[in-house]
């Protein structure tokens, strides 16, 4: 059990891979600048982690806060607090770039995630930007949740560090998220058809090959093998 874990509120730890830091990290490498360019340059960064967010802004980045359950960014001014509980002490000073990487707003309940964006939206100014990633609903990972319902219907665990509940959303349900929060919804990037660190997990999908494990090998030039 790690700081801030309990039994009946595990917490997302998750390992790094060829994978991520090819794609997903490439692609928030363009993302950052770009918020950052169009908001201006303070920016907190909701599961901050190792603080990449921060390293990618450059010199863009004026100001920066990163909030975690347990804050890995050294160098960097931190918050340790668990966003399922709200957006914490981040004080009363707007901030133009709120930012959630990696699926964070599917470590949220419906409720949760709906709270944190309201409180959002009164601490932001007129003008700030706000960039939230969830998983997928329409992902590989889980085609027997496409046709289910948000709510707890739709929440499924997932192996991080532990089983965590997740719940995917489909672009359109975060823009009515978004909206009842009093945020207008400017557009969604979608990620869906990347492959997904459990596509080879038979609770998601039986059968499945294991296509993160095959492009990886790719990508560091490993032999492939047999199934």
């Amino acid at each position: 059990m790690r700081p801030g874990e309990t039994a009946a509120r595990p917490y997302a730890w998750q390992g790094h891979d060829v994978v991520r830091r090819r794609f997903e990290e490439r692609e928030l490498a363009r993302l950052v600048p770009g918020l950052l360019r169009a908001a201006g340059g303070a920016l907190l960064d909701l599961g901050c982690g190792e603080g990449l967010a921060a390293r990618l802004g450059g010199t863009r980045l004026t100001r920066y806060l990163g909030i975690d359950l347990r804050p890995a960014a050294t160098g960097l001014p931190t918050l340790a607090h668990d966003l399922r509980d709200g957006l914490g002490p981040v004080g009363r000073r707007p901030f133009d770039v709120y930012l959630g990487s990696f699926g964070i707003a599917s470590h949220f309940s419906p409720d949760e995630l709906q709270r944190l964006l309201s409180q959002i939206a009164r601490h932001g100014r007129r003008g700030s930007l706000v960039a939230i990633e969830a998983l997928g609903l329409y992902s590989l990972e889980w085609p027997r949740l496409w046709g289910t319902p948000a709510g707890v219907p739709r929440t499924v665990p997932y192996r991080l560090g532990a089983d965590v509940p997740v719940h995917p959303w489909a672009p359109i349900e975060l823009f009515q998220r978004f909206r009842a929060a009093g945020i207008e919804p400017l557009g969604a990037r979608d990620r869906t058809l990347q492959a997904g660190p459990k596509l080879a997990e038979s609770r998601y999908w039986p059968g499945l090959p294991s296509v993160r494990a095959a492009l990886a090998s790719l990508l560091v030039g490993a032999p492939l093998a047999r199934r």
